[in-house]
């Protein structure tokens, strides 16, 4: 085990007690909701280095990056429905229109 994997633990860990406690501090409150599966989705993202660094033969490796890049394509959208949440911004036609084709 490098230090690498190390850190990604331990970002692993930070990010998915972030994403818990936030949500649990404000279930009902959008932005709460919308910062916790941010966190969320970051901290699937972080096990990137720790699970390539344990992985039997370079055809797992592949099918486990790939696998956790599915995360990282999330985020965007989850970061633009935040940002409208905090915003508190009126949903109109044309902002539900772009969220429904950032989440394709």
């Amino acid at each position: 085990m490098n230090i690498y994997m190390i850190c990604s633990l331990i970002a692993v860990v930070s990010l998915y007690f972030m994403a818990f406690f936030v949500y649990q501090k404000g279930k009902d409150n959008a932005p709460n909701r919308y910062f916790a599966i941010i966190t969320f989705l970051g901290g699937t993202w972080c096990w990137w280095p720790f699970l390539l660094g344990i992985s039997p033969n370079d055809g797992a490796a592949l099918i486990i990056a790939r696998g956790i890049y599915i995360a990282a394509l999330l985020c965007p959208p989850a970061f633009l429905r935040f940002t409208l949440a905090i915003t508190e911004n009126e949903f109109t036609f044309n902002k539900r229109a772009y969220l429904i084709v950032s989440w394709i």
